[in-house]
């Protein structure tokens, strides 16, 4: 109950229900199970009803004794849930309904194989002897519910396809114009080459912010905060951010922040506060995402691309007066690998309807697929994606902007 009618589950912006079964195993097969995170879903929903269905034998043999009506017991009950959900505004999904009546299958054939076994064990009498077929059928039960996840398990997408990133909605349909290539090309793969160990950089923006206290390392951040208005964080890689006061109070900022060009002389003074030279970084870009007070600047370095380079953002927070908020350095070290060979932009269009967070009843037309790159934290590596861009018109007539970066390499 708690998990069918009370936990929460994705970000509510996909459909309430959803009528396209066993998604979830194609994507498995397709692009591998780095991309198919609903498959871990799906397993859950198998095993949630497992117990109601070794328990409604035990229980209620007369009644419950043949795992066919187990099964259809099982469905019944989740048709229900089902319902319920859809009628409360939740997510009502046919996958549910397949994976919980297989789970109860399968917990009444597990009854039914190791049953015979358990009363042998036990050397007492156990009623009429299970029939040998009834037990053939439970083990081809047992076999049919694994067997889907076995399969994709050994495929994986025959590594075909790295990570697909999941920042978007799966649309019913897409439409992007001719000039979108349907060919692939060559580009760089690049492996993080820091300049310096997450310590050391801890180290050295201590002593610059006068961060006092003892700082703690959760999940591989280092966090300092030592009771004052400065907080420190310290990331795998070496990227920091560097809070003043962001998420404090409102207090006596001006309603507006300072304009680009002001606070960008202002930005590059505190950059070179940092250490960090001004000159080797490009123009920067207004971030108005966060629709505060305050003014939202990123830079990336002039120089990109080739043998060695630092990708990535730094991010500068400013008040009205100029005044530094928050300041964020995401910038990489990277040195190029090897070339690598790319799907075609239309392949990645392809793989972006396939592959989502939720699926979406629209049309997405795509405006541009572009080349970049996409740093995966886990392995260390830049990897080149195709970033696609456009809006989704949904069918109530909504139109809202619309993106998904698809990991470029072909294997």
């Amino acid at each position: 109950m708690y998990v069918t009618q009370l936990m929460e589950f994705g970000d509510g912006l996909g459909d309430l229900i959803n009528l396209r079964p066993l998604r979830a195993f194609h994507v498995a097969a397709v692009y591998g199970l780095v991309n198919a995170q609903g498959l871990a879903q799906v397993a859950l929903n198998v095993l949630i009803t497992v117990p109601i269905g070794i328990l409604l034998p035990l229980v209620f043999p007369g009644a419950f004794g043949r795992v066919h009506r187990v099964f259809l017991a099982g469905s019944a009950l989740v048709l229900v849930t089902e319902l319920v959900q859809l009628g409360t505004g939740r997510h009502a999904d046919v996958d549910d309904v397949i994976a919980n009546s297989a789970g109860a299958a399968f917990g009444a054939a597990l009854v039914t194989v190791l049953r015979p076994l358990a009363v042998r064990l036990s050397r007492r009498p156990g009623g009429p002897p299970t029939g040998r077929w009834r037990v053939v059928a439970a083990v081809a039960v047992i076999a049919g519910v694994l067997a889907p996840f076995v399969t994709v398990v050994a495929i994986d997408g025959g590594n075909r396809q790295g990570v697909v990133y999941y920042g978007h909605l799966r649309p019913s349909a897409m439409r992007f114009p001719a000039t979108i290539a349907a060919t692939g090309a060559g580009a760089r793969l690049y492996r993080a080459a820091p300049a310096e160990t997450p310590e050391s950089v801890l180290a050295r923006l201590r002593a610059r912010l006068a961060v006092g206290g003892e700082c703690v390392r959760r999940d591989g951040t280092w966090i300092c905060a030592d009771g004052g208005p400065t907080k420190l964080f310290v990331y795998p890689h070496g990227t920091w951010y560097a809070d003043f006061g962001y998420d404090a109070a409102p207090g006596d900022e001006p309603a507006t922040p300072p304009d680009e060009v002001a606070g960008d002389r202002a930005a590059r003074r505190h950059l070179a506060a940092f250490g960090i030279d001004p000159a080797v970084l490009a123009r920067p870009s207004v971030n108005d995402h966060w629709q505060d007070a305050y003014l939202h600047l990123d830079y990336e370095n002039a120089a990109q691309g080739g043998d060695a380079f630092q990708w990535g953002k730094i991010s500068v927070t400013l008040d009205g007066h100029g005044k530094l908020i928050g300041i964020e350095d995401r910038r990489i070290r990277v040195r190029s690998v090897r070339t690598a060979e790319t799907i075609s932009p239309r392949a990645a269009i392809d793989i972006a309807k396939d592959v989502g967070v939720d699926t979406v009843d629209g049309t997405v037309h795509v405006r541009s697929a572009t080349a970049g790159h996409h740093f995966d934290e886990d392995s260390g590596y830049l990897v080149p994606v195709w970033r696609l861009e456009g809006s989704l018109t949904r069918e109530s007539g909504e139109v809202t902007d619309w993106s998904a970066p698809v990991d470029a390499r072909t294997g």
